[in-house]
């Protein structure tokens, strides 16, 4: 018996057209009939005994080929992953550096893509100090934005918020908004080229660009034109305007030289000349940097030889005392070097004159999510020259600096002894004071409790792919879990024998039942929690496939644990999508499969008593 007359005949044409939803093209091992109801009683297997010989000209078997994979440590699978809540997404804890008496200035936010999908979200503008204003927001795409500001001035402190519009990679709203803290500076010089034209700088802002022969700066936008050497975009927000020395003309020893308008730094104290590079290159020569008050030129940085060892390396800032120069007006020029060959392309954007700032904070974790007693790593990513570092984490359990490393390492090993969040700050000094940063909430420890062994593969549990909608709940003894905690993923085992994308509702709670006494023994959906609802991805691979909820559920560690799905995906796959499960001492879940019509979970009537468990895996802290 197959499944429908027309799904014989939409499979075969399927078959033919090699766009089947599953392996094989013979008869499905379950057998049902039109608006069927399998009602099986049988505690561990489904034998159905539908005698209805309707004919279903709905030949509707459509198949998700969607087969994003996320492949964790164990082999397995994760439908998504969510970054932990508070994670930086963007840039962060920026300066803003402007001409000396201007009052206007640009900036540019980039958003990390491989984390959230940016639409066009709502940004707004708060002073913690200074009367600035924000006066519009443009999207340059779909991660980047350049925001305009005005009014500001010289130690003015600014948070903008980035809040509604921003969605994780599991298409769930971020729940808090994201928050930049901006620092305005008044700068004596600020070039980021982002205003040239790619080509010939000379004339271009007031520089002049001069070469000894066909070896010169150009400007340019993304990688430059040779392969592996120069960088693969601006120091600035990765799509903007850079100056490189393209060293596929001339010859070995050839210099071009870019300079300034003269620069007035009357009022200054003690100046200093901020600048980035990016030198990837087997060849790359020298980078020099030269200063004028007037009496003649005088080096005051040189370089020399490959600095970085890709393009999508971060660019490096050097930072030159200009105290001497203090009252002076003065003009700078860089040369460039070249060297033996092509592979010597040598970049400098971001260039500064300024008083000196306070060192700008920033760090990141290689690993946001671990359990206890894993090493994770923390790493400073601190502008202006700091020299001394002291990291505080904070949290329920106990830290440990791990790898030999002490908490005012510049980078550092961690690892927890306790679930729970916990709050990352680093302090860092350089020559002109301290500043910090805090991210809170920012590393998520978490326990994870496996069931699993179970080889059988012809579960309804916890979602039948063979029927268009199916309802389960199942039953889980505090012997089953960890303890008690705040359970935030759940994660069940799939045989991967087809793609699929399933619309699934989830709900948990705590039950006294320890089985389900008949095939109508629900527990009433009113007195669950619903803790997910969206789409849950599945691969044609096998492995663990994990949903992070919506709303963490607090188990308390002594009663039982009920999980309810509500699959709503209204199509059907091979009766061969399963997953695996095993089998239990007593009817801990129930299950109900149907086609054409939507099982409502607050009443669905009839089902089948399983004595089985899917293989699941909660995560909690």
């Amino acid at each position: 018996m197959k499944k429908r007359n027309s799904w014989l005949v939409g499979s075969l044409l399927a078959c033919l057209l090699a766009a089947t939803a599953f392996s094989g093209c013979g008869d499905d091992d379950d057998d049902k009939s039109d608006g069927g109801t399998d009602t099986d009683t049988d505690s561990d297997s489904d034998s159905d005994t539908d005698s209805d010989t309707d004919t279903d000209t709905d030949s509707d078997s459509d198949t998700d080929t969607d087969s994003d994979t996320d492949t964790d440590s164990d082999g397995g699978a994760d439908a998504c992953v969510d970054p932990v809540p508070g994670a930086p997404v963007v840039t962060s804890d920026v300066v803003v550096s402007f001409p000396t008496g201007t009052s206007a200035q640009t900036y540019t936010l980039t958003f990390n893509e491989d984390v959230f999908d940016v639409g066009m979200s709502t940004i707004s503008w708060t002073a913690v100090s200074g009367s600035g204003t924000l006066d519009s927001v443009t999207a340059v795409n779909a991660t980047t934005y350049t925001i305009a500001f005005s009014g500001m001035s010289d130690g003015d402190e600014y948070t903008i918020t980035v809040g509604t519009g921003i969605s994780d990679v599991c298409d769930n709203p971020v729940a808090s908004p994201i928050d930049i803290d901006i620092t305005i500076e008044s700068s004596y010089f600020h070039e980021t080229f982002d205003t040239f034209i790619s080509g010939d700088p000379d004339g271009q802002n007031g520089w002049t660009a001069t070469a000894s022969g066909s070896y010169t700066w150009l400007a340019n936008v993304g990688g430059t034109p040779s392969p592996v050497t120069g960088p693969d975009g601006d120091h600035t927000s990765g799509v903007g305007t850079y100056i490189y020395a393209e060293a596929s003309a001339g010859v070995l020893n050839d210099t071009t030289t870019m300079e300034t308008t003269a620069i007035n730094l009357t009022g200054t104290t003690a100046p200093e000349l901020s600048f980035w590079y990016h030198m990837f290159g087997s060849v790359v020569g020298t980078l020099e940097v030269e200063v004028d008050d007037g009496s003649g030129y005088t080096n005051v940085f040189t370089i020399t030889g490959q600095q970085h060892t890709s393009a999508d390396q971060l660019w490096t800032q050097t930072i030159v005392d200009l105290s001497a120069y203090a009252g002076d007006t003065i003009n700078i020029r860089f040369i460039s070097s070249r060297g033996d060959g092509y592979t010597g392309d040598m970049a400098i954007d971001d260039i500064d004159i300024r008083e000196p700032p306070l060192p700008l904070v920033d760090f990141y974790a290689d690993i946001y999510i671990t359990l206890p007693g894993n090493v994770l790593h923390l790493y400073d990513l601190t502008e202006n020259l700091p020299v001394s570092w002291l990291w505080t984490i904070t949290g329920p359990g106990t830290v440990t600096f791990e790898e030999g490393t002490v908490n005012t390492d510049q980078n550092v090993a961690i690892s927890m002894d306790a679930t729970g969040l916990y709050t990352v700050t680093l302090a860092a000094t350089n020559i002109n004071g301290s500043a910090s940063t805090v991210k809170t909430d920012y590393i998520s420890i978490e326990n994870t409790c496996t069931l699993d062994g179970g080889t059988y593969t012809a579960a309804s549990i916890p979602m039948d792919l063979y029927w268009d909608y199916s309802y389960s709940q199942s039953i889980y003894y505090p012997a089953d879990m960890c303890g008690g905690g705040t359970i935030i993923e759940i994660s069940w085992e799939y045989n991967g024998a087809g793609a699929s994308t399933e619309t699934i509702v989830i709900a948990m709670g705590h039950t006294t039942k320890s089985t389900f006494s008949s095939t109508t023994d629900w527990v009433a959906w009113s007195s669950l929690t619903s803790v997910y609802s969206g789409t849950f991805v599945l691969a044609a691979t096998p492995g663990w496939y994990t949903v992070t909820l919506d709303t963490p559920f607090v188990y308390n560690g002594t009663d039982n644990l009920l999980v309810a799905v509500d699959r709503n995906t209204g199509s059907y796959f091979s009766s061969l999508y399963d997953f695996y499960a095993f089998s239990t001492v007593g009817n801990v879940s129930l299950e109900k499969h149907q086609d054409m019509t939507d099982i409502l979970p607050a009443s669905p009537s009839t089902g089948t008593l399983r004595a089985y468990l899917t293989n699941t895996e909660f995560s909690y802290y």
